[in-house]
């Protein structure tokens, strides 16, 4: 988990990296919380936005927009003066004004609350294993993969080798035949039958029936010294593949070498900069506290009992002498 941080997901936003994220590593399932990125904008005026930036995988846009709409509308959010979605080809902002007076974060907590910007995701590390279904946890998925790459090495190992051998055979013979070309040319002219020079080489240079065919249709360019330079060329190449070949199915710490070779060549070519934050602590839910605004206020009592509350802003309290609001 020191390397394999959490989930990244295309659209960026927040992971809560807490216990839900330790249980999917260690038993294969596990809930992690999800949010969406946002940020406070200062307006003219002394008026503030709240700017939507990044929004959990899975959830549309649209969606979320019309959500927060509906929410402003029924009053289960207050505080929001206007609501835009001013996305582009660049990314989203999505931006919900605010009235004067409203603490931004009361209307960011309600936005997390009441809208799909924050949402759960469950991990279900389920695989098939030897054609049956496993749930995996982060260490045995790792191992199974690893494995699943060493098989596929080794079988492709083993194809790229017959071929190259079967290639190597018959460069082998087509050597054999530049090497006594005036020979094997009189061969070929005093036999009748196309099927009479093939037995007449195979028995005269004991070359296989492959060997010989490829003689026989072989071009006469060919016989020159560059083509036959070419041949040499080709065949030595092929050596020094069957040999390195060998290796990889003989010595197991060179199949590691190309596992991690090949490994490392997908992560340059296709690896990109992480766009999803983990954070390594625990998300609670949202508190009803958390949706009230902080403020000071003043609580009276009355002698029979009566209790109420009025902001501070709507009380003066009277002094001695004074003159107003009683």
């Amino acid at each position: 988990m020191d390397h394999v941080k959490g989930p990244d997901f295309p659209t960026s936003g927040f992971v809560y990296a807490g216990q839900g994220l330790y249980d999917a590593y260690t038993t294969g399932r596990g809930t992690v919380k999800v949010r969406g990125r946002v940020e406070i904008e200062e307006r003219k005026k002394g008026l503030q936005a709240i700017v939507i930036r990044e929004i959990p995988f899975a959830l549309n846009k649209s969606s979320l927009v019309e959500k927060i709409a509906a929410l402003v509308n029924e009053r289960k959010i207050d505080g929001v003066a206007d609501l835009r979605d001013e996305s582009d080809r660049k990314g989203i902002r999505v931006v919900v004004d605010l009235k004067r007076g409203t603490i931004p974060d009361i209307v960011v907590n309600a936005l997390y609350k009441y809208t799909p910007l924050e949402t759960s995701f469950g991990i279900n590390m389920l695989a098939v294993v030897g054609n049956r279904p496993q749930l995996l946890n982060l260490k045995q998925a790792l191992e199974i993969f690893l494995e699943h790459r060493r098989e596929v090495i080794i079988r492709r190992t083993r194809y790229d080798l017959r071929k190259a051998e079967a290639r190597a055979h018959i460069l082998e013979g087509l050597r054999i035949a530049l090497d006594n070309i005036d020979e094997v040319v009189a061969l070929i002219r005093a036999s009748k039958t196309p099927q009479d020079a093939k037995d007449a080489l195979m028995g005269r240079f004991d070359l296989s029936e492959a060997q010989a065919q490829a003689i026989l249709d072989m071009r006469l360019q060919r016989l020159t010294n560059l083509e036959h330079e070419k041949l040499v060329e080709e065949y030595n190449e092929l050596l020094k593949k069957i040999e390195f070949f060998k290796s990889v199915l003989e010595n197991p710490e060179v199949l590691r070498s190309v596992i991690r070779e090949e490994i490392s060549e997908l992560r340059d070519t296709f690896a990109t900069k992480r766009r999803t934050e983990v954070l390594e602590e625990e998300l609670d839910g949202i508190d009803i506290e958390d949706l009230i605004p902080d403020e000071d206020v003043v609580i009276t009592l009355s002698r029979r009992g009566y209790i109420k509350r009025t902001t501070l802003d709507n009380y003066q309290q009277q002094r001695r002498g004074g003159k107003g609001t009683s």
